[in-house]
């Protein structure tokens, strides 16, 4: 049934579509130039389920491979915003990665140029749990401040300071630091 007009689990070019109206406006299920759509992957607007120019997809996986809640070409999303902002369970052109933000900076989970990391922002300044050019680290702040259990370069720092004091955990070349003491002894 390739052109049909009211039915139920009409599928056209698609995969899974139930309740779909090939060439109709509003319709339950899939609606190919109008509105709501679930489980497909044609070319369609604004749609749940399935957006591949606007704005919310669920379990899409249009030219991006295997996709949770990703949309394609869009700005602000839920789930998943290539050239934006906040992105979550997302594997576009960044591999397997929870909460991955793409060309931002502010990032929760995952930063394209870094590798296996929690909470790693590389041009911004606060990280937890970031193993990028410092070794492995809880809260490792690459350019910027806050550093916990942290064996890297880093100036004045809470838990890590090279050149002050107050060190926790470090195996760095500090003096005379509460915590660790490489030359001194505790």
């Amino acid at each position: 049934m390739s052109v049909c007009e009211e039915v139920e689990g009409c599928d056209i070019e698609c995969e899974e579509v139930k309740e779909c109206d090939i060439e109709c406006g509003e319709v339950e299920g899939c609606d190919i130039e109008c509105g709501e759509v679930n489980e497909c992957d044609i070319e369609c607007g604004e749609v749940e389920g399935c957006n591949i120019e606007c704005g919310e997809v669920k379990e899409c996986d249009i030219e991006c491979g295997e996709v949770k809640e990703c949309d394609i070409e869009c700005g602000e999303v839920e789930g998943c915003d290539i050239e934006c902002g906040e992105v979550k369970e997302c594997d576009i052109e960044c591999g397997e990665v929870e909460e991955c933000d793409i060309e931002c900076g502010e990032v929760e989970g995952c930063d394209i140029e870094c590798e296996e990391v929690e909470g790693c922002d590389i041009e911004c300044g606060e990280v937890e749990e970031c193993d990028i050019e410092c070794e492995e680290v809880e809260g490792c702040d690459i350019e910027c401040g806050e550093v916990k259990e942290c064996d890297i370069d880093c100036g004045e720092v809470e838990g890590c300071d090279i050149e002050c004091g107050e060190v926790k955990e470090c195996d760095i070349e500090c003096e005379k630091v509460e915590g660790c003491d490489i030359e001194c002894g505790r």
